[in-house]
């Protein structure tokens, strides 16, 4: 009686060791670190932030992942957005090597709290981007459905 309760026992410690084994290799529990890059306002240089981020199951979401924690901003007090606050992504999509990235109409607005220029903040992004993901060969950039000027 004692030796099959043993036997019994070990059976489940090992049954939860395996499910314990599949659950944290799935997809969703991955973890990757990422480079991303934010100014630093006194020396208005580039500085590096790494993070880690859970891998996706399409590179697709990985960018549109990516995309959004650039929006966030940075998590270290001493360096400055990207993008001004209020900024927000409406679609992503990678199609033949090319990411097109459409935002919202805040990413291009002017603000006194914010002294990059739009054009300076998707260098940054697209900087970011491709020191993360190197088979992108264009990125296309529109804000609400239009390409800026």
């Amino acid at each position: 009686m004692k030796k099959i309760r043993i036997i019994v026992l070990s059976v489940l410690l090992l049954l939860c060791a395996a499910a314990s084994v599949y659950f944290c290799n799935r997809q969703e529990y991955k973890m990757v670190e990422r480079t991303f890059f934010f100014p630093e306002p006194v020396s208005k240089t580039l500085k590096t932030e790494y993070r880690l981020l859970p891998v996706q199951d399409t590179l697709e979401k990985n960018l549109e992942l990516m995309v959004k924690e650039v929006f966030l901003g940075p998590s270290l007090l001493t360096l400055d957005r990207v993008f001004p606050d209020g900024t927000r992504l409406n679609h992503i999509f990678l199609r033949d090597g090319i990411l097109y990235i459409d935002m919202n109409s805040r990413a291009a607005m002017s603000d006194s709290m914010f002294w990059l220029t739009f054009p300076e903040s998707l260098d940054i992004l697209e900087k970011t981007l491709r020191k993360n993901y190197n088979g992108i060969d264009r990125i296309v950039f529109t804000v609400n459905g239009s390409i800026p000027e």
